[in-house]
């Protein structure tokens, strides 16, 4: 006898597995980011600390939405057009709603993965010392565009 799974199993296969990644990817891994209103220094001190972690949750999230939600939401959209004549627009919405919320959601986190490469803590730290560009010429020499040595961590 073999066993053969159903469209239904799938769904649930696939939506549990997006559910765990996804709470593993941004609850356990991420953390609580830091808010807009925060103080720079916060922010720049919240990626040195745990910018790597960061990116590797975001990362995992990305995964479980592209790899688990959609196509739970093309079985789910499946699964509803199936029921009945009357869910077919119910159907498409749920599968429009999926893909848009992948997309606005992979758009919205890639504003704070731009800040969380503080893997690299030095770029954060000369950035912040070629700022303001009217710095003197002291310390513009600090800056990352002219001059390419290193700064010790």
């Amino acid at each position: 006898m073999t066993a053969r799974i159903t469209l239904r199993r799938w769904a649930g296969l696939f939506g549990i597995g997006w559910f765990i990644l996804f709470a593993v990817g941004t609850i356990v891994l991420q953390g609580q980011s830091p808010a807009y209103d925060q103080p720079l220094a916060e922010v720049r001190q919240f990626f040195q600390d745990h910018g790597g972690r960061y990116l590797v949750g975001d990362y995992l999230a990305d995964v479980a939405f592209v790899l688990l939600f959609l196509p739970f939401a093309a079985c789910l959209r499946s699964l509803l057009a199936a029921a009945g004549a009357h869910t077919e627009t119910l159907a498409r919405l749920v599968l429009t709603g999926a893909v848009v919320m992948v997309v606005v959601g992979g758009t919205a986190t890639a504003f704070l993965d731009a800040v969380a490469p503080a893997v690299a803590p030095w770029m954060i730290r000369r950035s912040a010392r070629c700022w303001p560009p009217t710095a003197p010429r002291s310390r513009r020499s600090e800056c990352p565009r002219r001059c390419s040595r290193s700064l010790p961590r």
